[in-house]
């Protein structure tokens, strides 16, 4: 049948090719390998940037939380601040009307003060004059009684 050399032969090259399909399926593994490798350091990068993502979004939100807190602080402080302001001015209005209505106050006082004056003025003035045409009168009267207590020495010396 086959020489030996020709079995040899046959199986050397049975042998080179297992040899060969070992090889490529080694190469096969290799590059599976690889690939599983590189997906799986692509699935470790992906993981890592949702993970900083994902802190990212966290960090966003408490940032964006304690800005909204400031902003509340800082609106309540300005309506507080504006509060405070109103009552001052309201407190400055109201010292204001109440010194105003003092100085009305005391201008109606001064006021009555001087029309109770001019009253008493008058009334003195009315009393003096009323005074005055008294003696003018009684100075009249006792001229007339003169005159008539000479008419009278007169018509006595006279008869």
């Amino acid at each position: 049948m086959f020489p030996v050399s020709m079995m040899q032969e046959r199986r050397q090259k049975e042998n080179e090719k297992k040899k060969k399909i070992v090889e490529i399926q080694k190469k096969k593994e290799n590059i599976l390998q690889e690939k599983a490798s590189l997906i799986m350091d692509h699935m470790k990068t992906v993981e890592e940037n949702l993970a900083a993502c994902e802190e990212k979004r966290k960090l966003d939100l408490l940032v964006k939380s304690e800005l909204s807190k400031l902003k509340s602080e800082v609106a309540k402080r300005n309506v507080q601040r504006s509060r405070m302001l109103e009552s001052r001015m309201q407190s400055d209005l109201e010292k204001k009307l109440n010194h105003l209505e003092e100085k009305k106050k005391e201008r109606e006082r001064m006021l009555d003060s001087l029309k109770k004056e001019r009253h008493f003025h008058a009334t003195q003035i009315r009393l003096q004059k009323d005074e005055l045409l008294e003696e003018v009168h009684n100075i009249q009267v006792q001229k007339s009684w003169n005159k008539a207590n000479n008419l009278l020495r007169s018509f006595e010396n006279t008869v």
